[in-house]
């Protein structure tokens, strides 16, 4: 901000001052400078311009004022001419710099350049985006191996605990599976696996609430078995549903019975009949199997069941098979043995009368899979 020299106009002497910040004019009492106070910007002066103009020439006397007032010509508005003249050569000297930057750019050849930075900083971006992904996958695989050292022994300590309550140890949500795990030894023998088990395949799902941990093994005989753990708090749990493929009710009793009323939860193939020439909206029939345990092996079918499919559990069993037909995740490792187009499911059946006679119904969807863990399922009046 610079000053002028000081005018006489009311009691206090005031001068004329040109804020450098704005660039406005403005008379104020004579202070010091550090005093001083633009009436437009606010600002205090921050260094005193340079000018050629003679600082006499910029005192303005109460007739000057009111000459530039009236709109003649004043020693005042020469200097207001000055300072906007000052302005605007320096806009053309920015305008000038920024057309030699574009003409440098264009002809001598810094389009060229500031494309290679553009695109060296999108590599460097994809190689941010690479290195990480290839973080996560160390980490993963790190994790991987965690589980697999963790779990390795449980199933052999299972299938060798001498009764169920040590059993349930090992198992998710053992102590709630105390007894079916009665009922099911009852009537079957434990895992009939030799020797050291071989790893076929793993695979860790880390989403939901539970981490789950998939593996394919195989003993010294080449039988091959699905074996499931679920991560909970900081210890690996046995999925023995999973494992035997666990049904409340014997499937072949079931079936031989056809007893209005009769009815049990199982883990079963489903099986569509003429999905391909199915229209929208039609029923969808079915066939249920019985997994076995090795192998993908399975056993009795089911008589046709029909479906409604405009029902939410009719849906759920035509998305499961569906997704059956579809190929599988290239992670996944259950399943491989499945049947093609057949799908897992976890359901209530039951024998109702229809036009006198017992028909198979479907009475409960709880998954598209045999997992222990699972959400409340689908009725059939939903």
């Amino acid at each position: 901000m610079t000053s002028a020299n000081p005018t006489n106009s009311g009691d206090q002497q005031k001068q004329l001052y040109h804020c450098d910040r704005c660039g406005e004019l403005f008379k104020a009492p004579v202070l010091p400078a550090e005093r001083v106070i633009c009436h437009i910007c606010g600002n205090p002066p921050v260094r005193v311009l340079k000018s050629k103009v003679n600082v006499d020439e910029m005192t303005v006397s109460a007739s000057d004022a009111g000459h530039h007032a009236s709109g003649g010509h004043s020693k005042g508005k020469d200097v207001a001419d000055f300072v906007g003249a000052k302005k605007a050569k320096r806009m053309k000297q920015l305008q000038l710099a920024f057309a030699v930057w574009a003409a440098v750019l264009v002809i001598g050849g810094g389009a060229g350049i500031y494309y290679r930075m553009e695109q060296e900083a999108s590599a460097a971006k994809s190689k941010e985006n690479n290195d990480k992904r290839d973080y996560d996958r160390v980490m993963y695989n790190q994790r991987v191996v965690d589980a697999l050292q963790r779990t390795r022994n449980i199933l052999a300590s299972f299938n060798e605990s001498p009764d169920n309550n040590l059993r349930s140890s090992f198992v998710m949500n053992g102590v709630d599976l105390l007894l079916p795990m009665g009922d099911y030894y009852s009537a079957n023998p434990k895992l009939g696996i030799k020797g050291q088990m071989g790893i076929m395949g793993v695979y860790l799902d880390e989403g939901g609430e539970y981490h789950r941990f998939d593996t394919i093994v195989k003993d010294e005989e080449g039988k091959v078995l699905e074996v499931v753990y679920w991560k909970k708090g900081n210890a690996w749990k046995l999925d023995w549903e999973q494992l035997v493929k666990y049904s409340s009710v014997s499937w072949d009793r079931f079936l031989l019975a056809k007893s209005v009323g009769y009815e049990g939860d199982f883990r079963l193939y489903v099986r569509g009949i003429s999905m391909g020439d199915r229209r929208e909206g039609d029923p969808l029939y079915v066939r249920f199997y019985e997994p076995k345990i090795f192998d993908g092996g399975r056993g009795t079918e089911s008589p046709i069941v029909k479906v409604n499919v405009n029902t939410d559990m009719g849906k759920a069993m035509l998305d499961a098979l569906e997704a059956a037909q579809k190929a599988s995740s290239k992670d996944a490792v259950l399943g491989k043995v499945d049947p093609p187009g057949w799908a897992r499911v976890h359901l209530k059946l039951a024998w109702e009368q229809s036009n006198g006679e017992a028909e198979l119904k479907v009475k409960h969807f709880y998954a598209p899979n045999w997992f222990t863990v699972h959400g409340e399922g689908i009725s059939s009046e939903q």
